[in-house]
C-alpha cells in the first residue's frame, strides 16, 4: 500500500460540500465514507474502547447506520431521499467488521488515534473493493468549518503535511437565503443554527489561513463549480495529483446516482442554478456592505463584490452595521410572531408529553400543562435569540480583530 495522503473538506453553509463530495466519491484514487464524518467526535467519545477493537466497531457501526444503508438517509434529512430503487446500496455490517479487525491488527508504527482513522477508511475501501496497491487519497469530509478548530488540528497533528484543505465557498447572502429557505422544507427556523451557519460565512477560510500555514489549501466556489465544472475539476484533480476521469463529473456515493438534498430533484451539475444574487432589502444590504468593508479582497476575488454599494472604511460606523440584526436575524424574529412557528412548538411539546414520564410533574398540574410549557419555551427561545444575536456581534469583532489572510493563491477557479 502506498503513502496515503489526506484531503480536508470544509464548508460553509450551502455551499456545495456534498455535491464536491460526490464528484469525488467514484474516482478510482479516492476513499471516503459516503456522508460527513467528524473522526475526532468519534474518537473523544469512544477512545476509552481503543484497547477493545470489537466494541469499538460495534459503536462506529451503530452511530453511522446510513454508511451501509442508502434507503435510511431520509430519515436523517428529509430531503436527502432516494428517487429510484438503482440508487440503493447495503452492505454488511459483519464483512465490514472482519476488515475493519484486519486493519486494526496489522502492526503498524503509528499512534492508536492514526491507525483507527485509517483503519475505518481502508476497510470501508475494502468493502468497495477499491485497490488499496494504487496512490490513495482519503477524503475526509469534515463539512462546516464553523467551531471544528480541534478537530482540524487534531487531523493536521495525525498526519501533518500530508493533509491538504480544500474549502467549498458560496456568496454569503446566497448562502444564508438557501440556509432560511433549507429550515422551513426541514423544521423549523432555529436561532442557533443561524447563527452558526453564520458564523461559517463570516469566518470562511480564515482560520486555515492563519492555522496552517504548512499546509495546501484550495478554494472552490459553489458558483464556479456549477458554472465551469470540467474546468474546475480537472484544475483540482492537477493540484490533487490524480490522473482525470470523466467520473469526475458525475454525482455519486458509493457509485450511485445522488440526487441532491434540494427539495427538487437535482442531478449533479447544473450551470442554469447559478444567477446573479442581488441584495433584496436594507438588511441584506447591510449584510453586503459589512462583507465588503472588512473582505473586500476576498469578495473581488470570489466575485461576490458589489460595486452599486458603498464602502464603510470609518470603525465607529462598521461599528454601528455590525449591531444592526442581519437578514437572517430579522428573518427569525418575524418567524417568532407566525401561527406556524407557534403550532411547531405546540406540536413539539406535544409529542414529548406523550412520551415523558416525570412523577414530580404528575400532581403539580400549572407545570404539567402543555400551554404553559410552550409559553416558557417561546420565552425561552426569545431568550436565546438574544443571546446569539450579541454572540454572533461578539464572534465577528473577534474574525475582524484576526489578521485577515491573503486569498489570492488560493481559489481553484472562478466564474468571472
Amino acid at each position: 500500500m502506498k503513502k496515503i495522503q489526506i484531503l480536508c473538506l470544509v464548508t460553509i453553509s450551502r455551499a456545495g460540500s456534498k455535491l464536491l463530495h460526490s464528484l469525488l466519491d467514484s474516482h478510482k484514487n479516492i476513499i471516503c465514507f459516503p456522508r460527513t464524518f467528524n473522526f475526532y467526535n468519534f474518537w473523544n467519545q469512544n477512545h476509552h474502547l481503543i484497547n477493545q477493537p470489537n466494541l469499538l466497531i460495534d459503536q462506529f457501526i451503530k452511530d453511522n447506520k446510513r454508511f451501509f444503508n442508502r434507503e435510511i438517509w431520509g430519515e436523517y434529512n428529509p430531503l436527502d431521499k432516494m428517487n429510484d430503487k438503482r440508487e440503493n446500496f447495503n452492505f454488511s455490517t459483519q464483512k465490514f467488521k472482519k476488515l475493519f479487525l484486519n486493519q486494526f491488527n496489522k502492526k503498524r508504527k503509528i499512534g492508536k488515534r492514526k491507525n483507527l482513522f485509517l483503519s475505518l477508511h481502508l476497510a470501508y475501501a475494502n468493502l468497495l473493493n477499491k485497490n488499496l496497491n494504487e496512490k490513495n487519497i482519503i477524503l475526509y469530509h469534515l463539512h462546516a468549518i464553523y467551531g471544528q478548530e480541534e478537530a482540524l488540528k487534531q487531523i493536521v497533528n495525525d498526519f501533518d503535511a500530508n493533509v491538504k484543505f480544500i474549502m467549498m465557498t458560496r456568496n454569503p447572502i446566497d448562502s444564508m437565503r438557501s440556509i432560511s429557505n433549507w429550515m422551513d422544507k426541514v423544521s423549523f427556523k432555529n436561532i442557533y443554527d443561524i447563527f452558526y451557519y453564520q458564523s461559517c460565512c463570516f469566518a470562511d477560510s480564515q482560520f486555515l489561513k492563519n492555522s496552517f500555514k504548512k499546509n495546501y489549501i484550495k478554494v472552490i466556489t459553489f458558483e464556479s463549480l456549477h458554472k465551469n465544472s470540467k474546468d474546475v475539476m480537472k484544475a483540482l484533480s492537477k493540484w490533487m495529483e490524480i490522473k482525470w476521469s470523466n467520473n469526475l463529473l458525475k454525482s455519486t456515493f458509493c457509485g450511485k446516482i445522488w440526487t441532491g438534498n434540494s427539495h427538487k430533484i437535482l442531478k449533479g451539475l447544473n450551470k442554469n442554478k447559478i444567477k446573479k444574487i442581488n441584495p433584496n432589502n436594507f438588511f441584506e444590504k447591510n449584510d453586503q456592505i459589512i462583507y465588503q468593508s472588512i473582505f473586500p479582497y476576498r469578495m473581488k476575488l470570489y466575485g461576490y463584490y458589489n460595486n452599486l454599494l458603498p464602502l464603510t472604511y470609518s470603525r465607529i460606523i462598521l461599528f454601528i452595521r455590525v449591531l444592526i440584526p442581519t437578514n437572517s436575524e430579522i428573518s427569525m424574529l418575524q418567524s417568532f410572531f407566525s401561527i406556524k412557528y407557534l403550532y411547531s412548538i405546540y406540536l413539539y411539546h406535544k409529542n414529548l408529553h406523550k412520551f415523558k414520564h416525570n412523577h414530580m410533574l404528575k400532581n403539580r398540574y400549572m407545570f404539567n400543562n402543555i400551554y404553559y410549557i410552550c409559553f416558557i419555551s417561546y420565552c425561552e427561545n426569545l431568550f436565546k435569540y438574544l443571546f446569539f444575536y450579541l454572540k454572533r456581534i461578539i464572534t465577528y469583532f473577534r474574525v475582524i480583530k484576526n489578521k485577515i489572510p491573503d486569498y489570492k493563491k488560493d481559489i481553484v477557479f472562478t466564474i468571472y
